[in-house]
């Protein structure tokens, strides 16, 4: 029955025979299935894959929930094998790690050593699979590499970085991985490096070198088909509308990193979408990019796209588009669309001048009225708490839930009713990385509080902000201060992983080594200048870091102001 079940396997993954394979690809995710099931990079990567290297074989990999690691290890079996071939990790030739946000990267060291894999690129110089990350997370990702000693640099957990958009470039890169695989030592490097040179964004780990954020090469759809992974989101398939993001928010890696914004032709789309029907069978639709609804032809899409499918679900959206557009909000409410989150991020028009959320107190009345004509279930309101909020800004926050309770009663709807919180994460390669840091709770306590006396005044739920632990671990790693290699190792050495939650103690394992490397410095914590030494400084990004500083001097000047 095993036999039947990986050769069926197999086929639905296009797979020649292991034995003839050209290059042996094992795509990673640093999270547990169930938590990554309803995103799409790995299957990104498997379609350019695939369109390029038809001979290939190609598998998925995700990081096994606690329950399963336990199992695994108490078999003396690897954490990382193959979803088709039930191969283990090292078997492969190259392990390709995407990895979505900072807190994964806490599991790639354990996933590594708990699959028999070195757990470095001079751990595996004589022998191992070749192990490259990219993912929306690479600019964050600074803390997997030792920084460079005199003339040499350190040692690294992956033996290469891809900055940018992959679309088109992957496939580039595949046959040249293939081929550094074979290699190992100087004549693995050597072959990096030259791969470096033919594809934009990659950075092998072994030295600096300049390194210029690849660009998408073009808004088509690679020519394969994605496989079917069992699953409760088997019957959904997604379709990116477009690349990148239209806005300046001053927190925000997308509005940075993914630029300049394009859109894909609705001709285009109205075909993907035929075709990911006929190849998987899914019943839903669902529109995935950063705002769907900034798509020039935003309402055609539901007509042009959703023919073939019971429902289109749209997902994330500018509320001032929303508000912006005609009938928009009926179009998603008859597409079936009955819970909607809006992302208001500051507390008050100060602090969403700070963000540089364009979003007016107007537009975010006409979005919340537009929602309501429709028949809603739930309604969230999702804010950034920044550590600067005063009470100003929170009595604009609760005159504005004022606001919307009035308009719900109006309605004669009863949605419920939520606000949810986050702290602020001061992201690389973003305008707010060179704002203060604030790794106390005295920061966000009161606003946390007061927000919730409103919301649950008026009879909302109030989701607090993530834990703190969480957050603070997740900021550090984020900026990557020298020592947070040490750090990663440390961590995996206290058996410290990352499933839905830290494990117990993390913090205080990182407090130790923190400390001991003097890490959280008045120059880390404090507000930094226009040349601080932030990691990647080899990295070109699609927006200079001087524009950058001077968008982070328009923020604090609005932050310092009383009103806006």
């Amino acid at each position: 029955l095993d036999a039947l079940y990986l050769a069926h396997s197999e086929r639905d993954f296009q797979n020649p025979v292991w034995e003839a394979s050209k290059g042996r690809f094992l795509i990673t995710r640093l999270s547990p299935f169930r938590d990554v099931e309803r995103s799409t990079p790995h299957l990104v990567l498997y379609r350019d894959l695939r369109s390029a290297m038809p001979d290939a074989y190609l598998d998925f990999s995700f990081f096994p929930q606690g329950r399963d690691r336990a199992t695994l290890s108490g078999l003396g079996l690897p954490w990382l094998h193959g979803v088709a071939s039930g191969r283990p990790a090292a078997d492969f030739d190259c392990i390709l790690v995407s990895n979505a946000y900072v807190l994964e990267l806490v599991n790639l060291i354990p996933a590594l050593r708990a699959s028999g894999i070195g757990a470095t690129r001079l751990a595996r110089a004589n022998g191992g699979p070749l192990v490259v990350l990219g993912g929306s997370n690479a600019f964050a990702s600074a803390s997997l590499h030792e920084y460079p000693r005199g003339d040499a640099h350190g040692d690294s957990v992956v033996d290469a970085v891809f900055f940018g958009e992959g679309e088109g470039w992957i496939g580039r890169l595949g046959p040249l991985l293939a081929d550094a695989a074979l290699l190992f030592g100087p004549g693995r490097s050597a072959a990096l490096d030259r791969a470096a040179e033919q594809v934009e964004g990659l950075w092998p780990t072994h030295a600096p070198r300049p390194v210029r954020q690849a660009r998408a090469l073009n808004l088509g759809f690679p020519a394969a088909d994605q496989p079917v992974l069992a699953g409760t989101e088997a019957g959904t398939v997604r379709l990116e509308t477009t690349l990148g993001c239209p806005g300046f928010c001053s927190f925000c890696f997308e509005g940075w990193e993914r630029k300049p914004y394009r859109e894909r032709r609705l001709a285009d789309l109205a075909a993907e979408a035929r075709r990911l029907k006929l190849a998987t069978g899914a019943h839903t639709l669902e529109l995935s990019s950063f705002n769907f609804n900034a798509h020039s032809d935003v309402s055609s899409q539901f007509t042009a796209l959703g023919g073939p499918y019971l429902r289109v679900n749209a997902m994330s959206q500018r509320a001032d588009i929303l508000a912006a557009v005609p009938g928009l909000a009926e179009l998603e409410a008859a597409a079936g669309k009955r819970s909607y989150t809006l992302g208001v991020e500051g507390l008050s028009a100060r602090m969403r001048s700070y963000y540089n959320k364009e979003l007016e107190r107007t537009s975010l009345d006409a979005a919340v009225s537009a929602i309501l004509k429709g028949t809603p279930r739930e309604l969230k309101f999702f804010y950034i708490l920044s550590g600067f909020e005063t009470d100003a800004d929170l009595d604009e926050f609760a005159g504005d839930l004022e606001r919307f309770e009035a308009l719900r009663r109006a309605s004669g709807k009863s949605p419920a009713m939520l606000v949810s919180a986050g702290r602020l994460q001061r992201l690389p390669f973003t305008p707010l990385a060179y704002e203060r840091l604030f790794l106390d709770d005295d920061a966000y306590t009161s606003a946390t509080r007061r927000m919730r006396s409103e919301a649950e005044a008026r009879g909302w739920t109030f989701r607090s902000p993530e834990d703190l632990d969480e957050y603070r671990l997740g900021q550090v790693l984020a900026l990557a201060p020298r020592g947070c290699h040490a750090l990663l190792g440390e961590l995996a050495d206290a058996g410290v992983t990352y499933d839905r939650g830290l494990s117990k103690g993390a913090w205080q394992t990182a407090v130790r080594v923190l400390t001991r490397e003097r890490m959280l410095d008045d120059a880390f914590l404090g507000r930094k200048g226009r040349d601080y030494p932030f990691p990647y400084p080899f990295v070109e990004p699609s927006v200079s870091r001087d524009y950058l500083y001077r968008r982070f001097e328009d923020a604090a000047d609005f932050r310092q102001s009383p009103s806006c």
